[in-house]
């Protein structure tokens, strides 16, 4: 039996995950981690043209065309922050400031039994009156408030008796919240805008090889939206994202796609 002196590298990695938006030269503006990331993988597909040769009475293959190149980002993100939903959901993040004093929604015909939106997160102090606002109705036995997530609550005729208010409310009552506070809160639009191009930058570490570094700069990655965002799970939500790897035209040597660096 031969004896080779090849010896194996194996890899398995671990690292941060950073993007960068782009200057006018394709160069990148400062990078900023997206937080834990539990998969990172980049996938390459090749379609090719096979030509054949006539000359042989075979018509066998004698050359492939390479004719697009397609490079991939798969990744599933854990930090679920204002930041990343903006990038992920392709949308607008409004930061509402903390308030007091606003005026909250006009609501008619109220169903006993039923909760409504308020119109903010992280609520207090909300002031409920009739639509003339001669009569002031009672937090606990009116109504209840979901202060954390801004959800009003009318309780039924039953849950009124029982509570004893001065005032019942019953249904098809026109009901004005005329203020409440709130803390603040951040509120994301999706869907409003166009997909985000960003430079990705990946530095990691080989965990089995004494952790040396492996660097890989993705040049243009164009960010796809979220595949599933999930709501209810047993498990730390993870986030899975697709995304292309654009070609860079302002890199004018090596790859236009991406580079990887490593001491191995």
């Amino acid at each position: 039996m031969a004896v080779h002196s090849v010896v194996s590298k194996y890899y398995s990695g671990q690292g941060i995950v950073m993007l960068a938006t782009r200057d006018i030269n394709g160069d990148a503006e400062g990078f900023l981690p997206i937080g834990n990331v539990s998969e990172l993988k980049v996938s390459t597909s090749i379609a090719t043209l096979d030509h054949k040769t006539t000359e042989h009475g075979t018509s066998g293959i004698d050359k492939k065309l390479q004719t697009e190149t397609a490079v991939n980002i798969s990744m599933v993100f854990e930090s679920i922050d204002a930041d990343n939903l903006k990038l992920g959901l392709q949308g607008d993040l409004t930061i509402v400031p903390a308030g007091s004093g606003i005026v909250g929604p006009n609501t008619t015909s109220v169903a006993l039994g039923r909760s409504y939106d308020i119109g903010a997160l992280k609520v207090s102090n909300v002031v409920v009156k009739n639509s003339a606002e001669n009569i002031t109705y009672e937090e606990g036995k009116n109504y209840t408030i979901n202060a954390n997530s801004g959800s009003i609550y009318y309780m039924t005729a039953a849950e009124q008796v029982l509570a004893s208010p001065i005032t019942t409310l019953v249904d098809a009552s026109e009901v004005h919240i005329t203020s409440y506070d709130t803390a603040g809160y951040k509120e994301i639009h999706a869907l409003t805008q166009d997909l985000a191009t960003r430079w990705l930058r990946f530095e990691g570490l080989n965990t089995v090889d004494t952790e040396e570094p492996v660097i890989v700069d993705v040049y243009k990655f164009s960010i796809g939206s979220i595949a599933e965002l999930s709501l209810i799970s047993d498990d730390i939500a993870g986030l899975p994202m697709e995304g292309s790897v654009l070609l860079d035209p302002t890199k004018l040597t090596g790859s236009k796609y991406y580079r990887v660096r490593s001491t191995t």
